[in-house]
């Protein structure tokens, strides 16, 4: 993060080519849409079993570097539509498995107040 100047909707500005480093695949942890482990469209489940949707976007904090702050989850088309998409702040409760992001039971009650927080 520190050879990245700034970043915006549509592109990441670096500060020169040398920037640009070569990564073997197995050295990175989580990726969002490519590769080994990626985040999109991962489930999103409580460790009581409840699914919770799948995760569409992640949202960062610029100045605390690659520290994801929270997942926006999709329960499907049609919820989207009549709902919106949902938002879940990260906790340190969190787990991210190979075949789903895993998340406390109380997290279905924060979904919740974050959608009613967030749409008034």
């Amino acid at each position: 993060w520190e050879d990245v100047v700034a970043y915006g909707e549509d592109a990441v500005m670096i500060r020169n080519k040398q920037a640009v480093r070569k990564t073997d695949a197995d050295d990175i942890q989580y990726t969002y849409l490519l590769g080994k482990n990626k985040l999109k469209d991962l489930d999103v489940l409580t460790e009581d079993g409840t699914m919770l949707g799948k995760v569409t976007d992640v949202y960062f904090d610029q100045e605390m570097g690659n520290t994801i702050l929270g997942l926006e989850i999709s329960d499907g088309f049609v919820s989207d539509l009549i709902e919106g998409r949902k938002w879940l702040p990260c906790t340190t409760e969190m787990s991210i498995g190979e075949n789903a992001v895993m998340v406390p039971p109380m997290s279905e009650q924060r979904l919740e107040k974050a959608i009613n927080s967030v749409n008034g």
